[in-house]
């Protein structure tokens, strides 16, 4: 209930303020487990992108914004932030979002690991991958654009958000994917997110 409010205010928010394009929304299951995959080039990507989608988004976020008890609860309960410790293996965090897919939930994950400060997309980290392949997840390419400095200096900018086709993993039921599958799978998602934000538009 409280999150739906947000999201709402969140969305009218960044529509008023700038100039909001979305193209494939429809692409993503009102149900079911689900993992988008985007391109990140902004602190704002998973508030823009959670304002826009229309239905809960949860997302891994670095452990560091939680330090302040009164922000870490608003991160947590409000905007479905999940804590995640960087340059270490953080089993908390990563069974937080295996149990999230298993529920059926959706997930934002950036697998360049951290933001573009060049624009160019990063190769992509195979951790969707192996989430989708452990809990039958759809993976869902997504394209963020022109979201870099969006508040202040962006008053009125053009900003998008474009969907693409989801990747089911079904041919790989009951399989352990190997290396070199994530490699691949992780490639094409990377392939297909370009694509997205070509047609998009960058910045």
């Amino acid at each position: 209930m409280v999150y739906n409010f947000l999201r709402i205010l969140v969305g009218l928010f960044l529509r008023i303020f700038n100039r909001v394009e979305t193209a494939g929304l429809g692409q993503i299951p009102k149900k079911g487990a689900a993992i988008l995959v985007s391109n990140h080039r902004s602190n704002w990507d998973p508030v823009f992108i959670g304002g826009l989608v229309k239905r809960p988004v949860y997302y891994l976020a670095k452990a560091e914004l939680f330090k302040n008890p009164f922000f870490s609860s608003i991160l947590t309960r409000l905007l479905h932030a999940i804590p995640l410790k960087r340059g270490a293996l953080d089993r908390e965090a990563l069974k937080r979002v295996s149990d999230l897919l298993k529920q059926g939930e959706l997930i934002l994950i950036f697998p360049e690991g951290r933001r573009s400060l060049t624009g160019e997309i990063a190769p992509f980290r195979p951790g969707a991958v192996m989430f989708a392949a452990k809990t039958n997840a759809l993976l869902i390419p997504a394209a963020v654009s022109n979201t870099r400095n969006l508040f202040p200096s962006g008053f009125r900018r053009r900003v998008r958000l474009s969907v693409g086709t989801p990747v089911t993993l079904a041919e790989y039921s009951g399989k352990k994917l190997s290396l070199k599958d994530e490699d691949q799978i992780s490639s094409r998602l990377r392939d297909d997110v370009a694509a997205l934000l070509d047609r998009g538009g960058s910045g």
